[in-house]
């Protein structure tokens, strides 16, 4: 009997600790909600930028490919995201930092501090914005060729 009782404990501990680390990505996001209201200070600061791009080449790229343009991972170029439809920072610092439930994006709160986070976001919308200007310039140059 005494077997019995410690396997159903070992079992509801281990339950236990199985739901408590699927939460620990919705938690970690809501430990970085004071960037709510907040702006990137990193944004267009070039070096601030230049780590970013580092810090992507090094942590997001095997996803999203260089620059962000997409592989295996969504492109994040595009300035719309599944996840938050206004890319607002505040969303984009939880998603990175805590991770997408029930997908491939994982939590980077325990291998990036949300310095680095502002600087890797900088850099994708520094790309995002590069990459809607080069569409113009196509677009306006495909147009005088007519």
């Amino acid at each position: 009997m005494q077997a019995l009782v410690a396997f159903v404990l070992m079992i509801g501990i281990s339950v236990g600790l199985t739901l408590a680390s699927a939460n620990a990505p919705a938690q970690a996001a809501h430990e970085h909600e004071d960037y709510d209201d907040m702006e990137n200070e990193f944004e267009g600061d070039a070096e601030a930028i230049e780590y970013g791009r580092q810090r992507f080449a090094r942590r997001c790229a095997y996803c999203h490919g260089g620059g962000g343009m997409g592989a295996k991972g969504p492109s994040l170029t595009k300035g719309k995201f599944k996840w938050s439809r206004k890319a607002l920072t505040t969303d984009l610092v939880n998603i990175i930092m805590g991770g997408i439930p029930n997908t491939q994006m994982g939590a980077f709160g325990r291998t990036l501090d949300g310095d680095e986070v502002l600087k890797i976001i900088a850099y994708i919308r520094q790309e995002t914005e590069r990459v809607r200007v080069e569409a113009i310039r196509a677009a306006a140059e495909q147009a005088e060729a007519k």
